[in-house]
């Protein structure tokens, strides 16, 4: 993996996490970028590579429980055809 390699996708953090925990991650996002200014090019370099090694691992890990519910593509298919045939269901109603 190269630097050019790595796409940064901005997460929506504040859709999952409770007020609480969303100020711990403020604060240690802070602090990483404290540590991130005192270290040289190839330190920043190996951090961005294990960054992206976890992202990786943890996207993965998602799609692994995603295939693990059954029949998922039949349903996935389903969905798309009623989307397609226009029945749909109001949810909000």
């Amino acid at each position: 993996m190269t630097l050019t390699d790595v796409e940064v996708n901005p997460s929506t953090l504040e859709d999952f996490l409770d007020s609480e925990t969303l100020v711990q991650v403020d604060l240690m996002q802070q602090k990483i970028q404290q540590y991130l200014q005192t270290l040289s090019v190839e330190n920043l370099k190996m951090i961005l590579e294990f960054a992206a090694y976890l992202s990786d691992k943890e996207s993965e890990k998602a799609t692994q429980e995603i295939r693990a519910i059954p029949n998922i593509m039949e349903h996935l298919k389903e969905a798309e055809m009623d989307l397609q045939s226009g029945c749909l269901i109001d949810w909000e109603s």
